[in-house]
């Protein structure tokens, strides 16, 4: 009785289960790689607003607006006017990422906490001077970060 293995066989599945695998966990690396690009720019763009300058700027117009999203579809809408390097500068950008939120009373409230004729404080950018936020918001994004990583590991 002649036995014979058959190692062309085992070593194209061999083969084929490397090349599988490797495509598998190649896609795993790319979209922990993307988010955790995503994640560090956005972090990134939450913590700019913290080390602007704070400006004194005067409340024209306050209100809530409609966005026309699905999910967020109300945004406080407050326009202010400061001044930098004796030129005068209208904004009405809540935050940095925009402030939009699903709820109208959330909305409400938060312009409503500056009225017209008002002075308040707003945060100008030291390197674009027309880009300002009246409020700046906590970076919770950041806490985070590190979750896509797992992935790239």
């Amino acid at each position: 009785m002649k036995f014979s293995i058959n190692t062309t066989s085992e070593s194209q599945s061999g083969c084929a289960g490397k090349g599988f695998g490797t495509i598998f966990f190649g896609v795993f690396f790319l979209m922990g790689s993307l988010f955790t690009v995503f994640m560090v720019a956005e972090t990134r763009k939450q913590i700019e607003p913290w080390l602007w300058r704070a400006t004194d700027c005067t409340i024209l117009s306050s209100g809530v607006t409609e966005t026309g999203e699905d999910q967020n579809s109300y945004r406080p809408l407050v326009r202010y006017r400061y001044e930098v390097d004796g030129r005068f500068h209208e904004s009405d950008r809540f935050f940095r990422s925009g402030g939009n939120t699903a709820s109208f009373d959330r909305a409400r409230d938060r312009a409503a906490r500056y009225r017209p004729g008002d002075a308040a404080t707003c945060r100008v950018s030291s390197n674009h001077p027309a880009l300002a936020v009246l409020e700046r918001s906590i970076p919770w994004i950041g806490l985070v970060i590190f979750f896509p990583l797992i992935f790239v590991a």
